[in-house]
């Protein structure tokens, strides 16, 4: 994402989050795992780098990220934070019932999920949209996913949470002070 794109006086809500994202996957063919966070005094954008693996790797880089944007001193209170990453998902019915990791199921589809944790009305929002390439694996088309998951507004994300955590554990943690 460009930095002076995000960065200006611009409200952020998730269409635009989307639009930017979804210009810069059809422009690279791929979308490097991107938290944006808006604060009371500003706004930043990071990436988390290299292979993580598993679920815990990718918590603890959403926690050490968080401590990062504190750390910067940019952001003030927290207010909105976005995640954008590719990944696996399993369609139900096409995996004939069986619990695969998405990575692992043959009926797998590649999509684009843009997370958002509005802090002040305190509410979640998660978009899905399928990433469809051609038989040389050049992304061709990015359409949105409906599914009852994403349409419900019911939305968890444990990697954001971790953010959180990262961001307020630095304040404890210069205070002297540990938050539990």
């Amino acid at each position: 994402m460009s930095k002076e794109r995000l960065l200006g006086d611009a409200e952020l809500d998730i269409e635009v989050v989307v639009k930017i994202a979804k210009e810069n996957l059809l422009k690279f063919g791929n979308h490097v795992p991107t938290v944006i966070a808006v604060g009371t005094d500003g706004k930043g954008i990071g990436q988390l780098e290299g292979d993580l693996g598993n679920h815990e790797e990718r918590i603890r880089a959403m926690r050490v990220l968080g401590k990062v944007f504190r750390r910067e001193g940019t952001i003030g209170r927290l207010q909105k934070i976005f995640f954008v990453s590719e990944g696996w998902m399993s369609v139900v019915g096409k995996s004939g019932g069986n619990l695969l990791r998405p990575s692992l199921d043959p009926n797998r589809i590649e999509v684009l999920v843009v997370s958002e944790l509005d802090l002040q009305n305190q509410k979640a929002n998660m978009l899905l949209f399928e990433m469809l390439r051609d038989e040389k694996q050049n992304l061709v088309e990015i359409r949105q996913y409906v599914d009852d998951v994403a349409k419900d507004g019911e939305t968890k994300s444990y990697l954001l949470e971790a953010f959180i955590r990262g961001y307020y554990s630095s304040v404890a943690e210069t205070n002297g002070k540990h938050l539990h």
